[in-house]
């Protein structure tokens, strides 16, 4: 019990900011990536954004409001069906 009341909490926007930076990060490597013709490394990158969209989307959608988030995972998923067969799925 004391293990609980001594861990920090993170505040909701906390977490969404850490997201967001996270998926942003990601994106800006994945395009970079693909700039670069690197698809491996480029579908690594929008994949790992996926992962952190899959895992913190209503955080994300509290970070950034007016962002249609179901439309950025429709798109993030459609890059990776369309560029990343070769690289797995």
């Amino acid at each position: 019990m004391p293990l609980i009341l001594t861990t920090p909490a993170f505040a909701e926007s906390d977490l969404g900011e850490s997201a967001l930076k996270q998926y942003e990060q990601h994106m800006r490597n994945a395009d970079k990536f693909f700039e670069l013709e690197d698809g491996e490394m480029g579908c690594s990158e929008m994949r790992m954004a996926a992962t952190v969209m899959r895992n913190y989307f209503s955080q994300l959608q509290e970070a950034v409001p007016d962002l249609d988030w179901f439309e950025q995972r429709q798109i993030v998923k459609e890059v990776i069906a369309d560029m990343c067969m070769p690289y797995g799925d």
